[in-house]
């Protein structure tokens, strides 16, 4: 992918550290890369949690989306969601 997105300079600096068995970036802009990865990962976790805990109004509609109640009340009965979410 990188060698489709770069210009011609740069596939000559990436294959010349290629044939050397190099990396073309520095590792730790790779590690960092990585890391920053995993902490959004992680940020978007922690904050399902923290309005879990502290959202009643949160708390309330996301027990509701995850029951089958929500789906009945929303298409009238649960035959009828069934048969919506089929559709979808």
């Amino acid at each position: 992918m990188y060698r489709v997105l770069s210009d011609m300079s740069n596939h000559l600096h990436f294959d010349h550290c290629a044939s050397l068995g190099r990396l073309h970036v520095p590792a730790a802009l790779i590690v960092l890369g990585n890391l920053n990865h995993l902490l959004l990962v992680a940020n978007s976790s922690v904050n399902v949690l923290i309005y879990y805990c502290c959202g009643l109004r949160f708390r309330q509609g996301l027990r509701k989306m995850l029951t089958c109640r929500y789906l009945a009340v929303q298409y009238g009965s649960i035959a009828a969601a069934t048969t919506a979410l089929q559709k979808t």
